[in-house]
């Protein structure tokens, strides 16, 4: 493939409207693509630093020699994938993804005296495991990282100082699933291509026979003819407009009383008509 700079991408957070990271209870259903909809259990987080997100796929392999000394095989022993990030928004959400949902608690909402009070429990316990979500764009290019099971479990210096933002930063540690998998990266390079309609559009629709006599209690079919014949959708509905003289299903008419019914048949595409008279005789 030719080199195209278009495909060069930076990781922008996609956070027009929520955080670009998000979290939900492990059972959650997952994007399997990158337009999915995602569940409403998932809650965004807050800003954040500019140092951006860090994927680190780690494994660790074991070498097996042969008896001369050449490397005859390489095992894979452990797979680690990690990400790594720092929150510069102080709040609710963004202290529960860093240090656990059952370690952080609102002790007072905001009121006249003072604003939301929250107290975070630091102690020898890790967070529980979530899913998370990671959400980036460059122009019309998106980029997603799914982490179907993961938690924090390690943390860099907090700092608190009057020349910068105080961040929490996280290193989060990754499961597999039930396929083995850690990690998904999904990808749209946000370019689009004109998809031609091939569609055949119903042009005309004709009714068979245009007449036909039945007695009470009895059936006749007619036949809706779709045109033309290569039309993408032939489906037609039916309809009588006497009920109580003749129905329709699917083309069969069944006389109900002495009288006269016109039976449509109505294209579903476009809307196409046709008719039939129908005279339903007493009988017997």
């Amino acid at each position: 493939m030719a080199i195209d700079a278009t495909k060069v991408l930076v990781g922008t957070p996609d956070q027009d409207v929520t955080g670009a990271i998000l979290t939900a209870p492990i059972g959650t259903p997952l994007p399997t693509s990158i337009d999915d909809e995602l569940d409403p259990a998932f809650v965004d987080s807050g800003y954040v630093s500019s140092d951006g997100l860090t994927l680190t796929p780690d494994a660790s392999t074991n070498d097996i020699n042969e008896w001369g000394g050449a490397l005859v095989r390489r095992i894979l022993q452990t797979f680690n994938g990690t990400l790594a990030w720092s929150y510069i928004q102080t709040d609710i959400d963004s202290l529960k993804n860093t240090f656990g949902d059952n370690n952080v608690e609102v002790t007072a909402a905001a009121n006249a005296q003072h604003g939301q009070q929250i107290r975070v429990s630091m102690g020898a316990r890790l967070p529980e495991r979530k899913s998370w979500v990671f959400k980036m764009k460059d122009g019309n290019a998106r980029i997603m990282i799914v982490a179907p099971d993961a938690h924090p479990t390690s943390w860099d210096d907090i700092t608190f100082a009057s020349s910068d933002a105080v961040s929490w930063p996280i290193s989060l540690s990754t499961y597999p699933d039930s396929t083995n998998n850690s990690l998904y990266l999904l990808f749209d390079d946000g370019k689009t291509t004109a998809v031609q309609d091939t569609t055949v559009h119903a042009a005309s629709v004709t009714v068979t026979p245009t007449t036909a006599v039945v007695d009470a209690t009895k059936t006749v079919t007619l036949t809706a003819s779709v045109k033309p014949d290569n039309t993408t959708d032939k489906t037609v509905t039916w309809s009588s407009d006497n009920t109580k003289i003749a129905t329709v299903a699917n083309g069969v008419v069944t006389g109900v009383a002495a009288g006269t019914a016109h039976i449509t048949a109505t294209t579903k595409d476009g809307g196409k008509t046709a008719s039939a008279t129908v005279t339903v005789n007493a009988g017997a």
